[in-house]
């Protein structure tokens, strides 16, 4: 595993405590449809605490700094890379929205072929009964309130497309379209595709300060460079952009977290 952090940006009624690393430019939306599934879940807990193996964030009153990160997984993992999550993000806008995305199948160099798979199902679960300062578990169950549903599928031409279910500010339950394409519908919005990975991390730097601590003889501890070891590589990832009132019903601290379904 890999760490990292990202600081959430304050400022409006809504702020996302976000996942991981600093983001490059990725497009901002998402997709999917309900479907009974056997569920792999990765989970990554967006506390101070670190990564688990959830990956999760959380939408609150104020901001926050959280950690995690999950970039790299045991090789059977990575092996079904449609159904590996590598990051989850999340944060609000000026706009009353929150934007939420999930990366999978990273690590790609540019130029391999998009990673599309029918047999998935992507969901982005909301927890809106959830308060940070109530320990009754009665309370906060941790579980889903709202779940956003994401698949693709080929078209007769095999093409492929994704299909959007449950988006909150959406006009319909259900809206589907071409995949990198932003998909609008009502104030709410999706894209789904190949894209540059947004992950940020000084791999190497992490390896040459972990040497240093253990080398007392060296004065330098600290050797990071700001380099970013993922440049050029892409993820796949769906990005949903979704209302925030609707989402939370009321409340000022939502939960976020990602998880991939595989149908039997």
């Amino acid at each position: 595993m890999t760490g990292c952090c990202r600081r959430v940006v304050g400022g409006s009624a809504f702020t996302v405590a976000g996942r991981h690393g600093l983001s490059k430019p990725l497009a901002r939306r998402a997709l999917a449809r309900r479907d009974r599934t056997k569920m792999r879940t990765k989970n990554k807990w967006i506390t101070a605490l670190g990564a688990t193996a959830l990956v999760a964030v959380a939408v609150q009153l104020k901001p926050q700094e959280v950690t995690a990160a999950d970039h790299a997984d045991a090789p059977m993992t990575q092996a079904d890379g449609a159904a590996d999550i590598a990051d989850f993000y999340a944060w609000h806008t000026d706009r009353g929205t929150v934007v939420a995305i999930m990366t999978f199948a990273a690590l790609r160099a540019p130029g391999d072929a998009p990673v599309y798979d029918a047999t998935k199902l992507y969901t982005i679960n909301i927890d809106n009964t959830f308060d940070p300062g109530v320990g009754n578990p009665a309370f906060n169950d941790n579980e889903p309130d709202i779940q956003i549903h994401v698949r693709f599928g080929q078209n007769n031409l095999g093409e492929w497309g994704v299909q959007v279910n449950n988006l909150p500010g959406a006009d319909d339950e259900t809206f589907d379209g071409a995949v990198q394409t932003v998909l609008t519908n009502g104030v709410a919005s999706a894209i789904a595709g190949d894209f540059d990975d947004p992950f940020f991390f000084d791999f190497e730097g992490f390896l040459a300060t972990r040497d240093n601590l253990l080398d007392d003889s060296d004065p330098i501890d600290v050797a990071f460079t700001a380099a970013d070891f993922f440049a050029g590589t892409n993820a796949m990832a769906v990005v949903v952009e979704f209302d925030a009132a609707a989402a939370s019903d009321g409340n000022n601290f939502v939960q976020l977290w990602a998880t991939t379904g595989v149908t039997p």
